[in-house]
């Protein structure tokens, strides 16, 4: 299992439009289409039979609001593709 932490302070009751691609082992976070960090990772994303989505896997930090859309790509997004989903 991938499990992506990066600490961003997210108002509450604000909408944000969160974008995490990857490149092999290069990671883009981005927020309201707009480039925020780049991770680099070296492990395997491993199988998607039970995909979790704002929570880890003792289930000790769980989100706390709801994901209003989710969108899986089958290649990496650009940069430029990112900010169009946003606008």
């Amino acid at each position: 299992m991938l499990l992506i932490y990066y600490n961003y302070n997210l108002l509450f009751y604000t909408f944000k439009f969160i974008t995490i691609t990857r490149n092999g082992t290069s990671v883009l976070i981005y927020i309201n289409g707009i480039y925020q960090t780049s991770l680099t990772i070296t492990s395997n994303i491993g199988n998607f039979n039970n995909p979790q989505i704002g929570i880890n896997n003792s289930a000790s930090y769980p989100l706390k609001g709801s994901i209003a859309s989710f969108k899986l790509y089958n290649r990496t997004l650009s940069s430029q593709e990112v900010l169009q989903n946003y606008n």
